[in-house]
C-alpha cells in the first residue's frame, strides 16, 4: 500500500529579507505501509487507511497484485478487503502482453468480485454496487465490481 500526501507548512508571520511574507512550503511525500505476506489483507488495509488519516495523507493505494481471478480463496479475501474498507475506486491492472486474455481476466475478476461482495451468502458482505468496466453488470452477483482498467506493457 502506498500513501501520498501534500502538506503545507505554515510560514506564519515569517518575512523574507525584503519584508514580504514567505510563501507556504509544500511537502510531497510517499510512504510504503508494509506488513508482510500471509496476513489478513483487509485488516492491513484498514490499519493503513487509519494511519494515512492520522498522518494527513490524501491518497491511499492498496495493491493486491498476484490475485488470480479463478482462485476462490484469494477472491474471497479481496471481497472482504472491499467490504470492510469501502474503497473509492477499484482498478484492475492487466498485462498487455497477454492480448485478449486481459479482457477475459477482467470479466472473470469483475464477476468473482461482484459474487463475493453481493451479500448473497456466497461471500464477502454488502459492497457498494457500481457498474463494471464494460458499463453493465458483468457478473451474476450484485455486489461491488471493477471501476476501471489499466493495461500495462513493459518492454524487455
Amino acid at each position: 500500500m502506498l500513501v501520498d500526501r501534500e502538506r503545507e507548512e505554515e510560514a506564519g508571520e515569517e518575512r523574507d529579507e525584503g519584508g514580504k511574507e514567505k510563501e507556504k512550503k509544500k511537502e510531497k511525500r510517499i510512504e510504503l505501509y508494509e506488513r508482510g505476506y500471509g496476513k489478513d489483507a483487509a485488516g492491513i488495509a484498514k490499519d493503513a487507511i487509519a494511519y494515512a488519516k492520522e498522518s494527513g495523507f490524501d491518497v491511499v493505494l492498496i495493491d493486491t497484485a498476484g490475485r488470480m481471478q479463478d482462485n476462490e480463496p484469494l477472491m474471497r479475501a479481496l471481497a472482504k478487503l472491499v467490504a470492510i474498507n469501502q474503497p473509492d475506486k477499484i482498478v484492475f491492472v492487466g498485462e498487455a502482453l497477454v492480448g485478449n486474455e486481459a479482457v477475459d481476466q477482467l470479466v472473470k475478476f469483475d464477476r468473482a468480485l461482484r459474487d463475493f461482495t453481493s451479500g448473497s451468502g456466497k461471500g464477502g458482505g454488502g459492497g457498494g454496487g457500481g457498474a463494471s468496466a464494460s458499463g453493465g453488470q458483468a457478473g451474476g452477483g450484485s455486489g461491488r465490481g471493477i471501476d476501471g482498467m489499466l493495461v500495462t506493457k513493459w518492454d524487455t
